[in-house]
């Protein structure tokens, strides 16, 4: 939830995020290849895989991330269970 009480959306970008793709194009690159890394792959910072779907399919929706990416990683997910 949200401070205000509202339930967040399942395709809502974080505005932080929205904000770095905008203003620093250059920064958004790295932050989209470990988003879209195949699981399992060491990072040193992890995010569960749920929130990784999550997100990529919220940035496919805004347009952040192709169409293409976001199933390619879909079918890594469905492939590593």
């Amino acid at each position: 939830q949200h401070l205000d009480g509202e339930t967040a959306r399942e395709d809502e970008v974080p505005q932080q995020l929205v904000n770095l793709i905008r203003f620093f194009p250059e920064r958004w690159l790295p932050v989209k290849k470990a988003l879209l890394r195949p699981p399992g792959e060491d990072s040193g910072v992890e995010v569960s895989l749920p929130w990784r779907l999550r997100l990529a399919r919220a940035c496919k929706s805004r347009g952040f991330v192709a169409a293409a990416e976001a199933e390619s990683f879909e079918n890594m997910l469905e492939a590593s269970r």
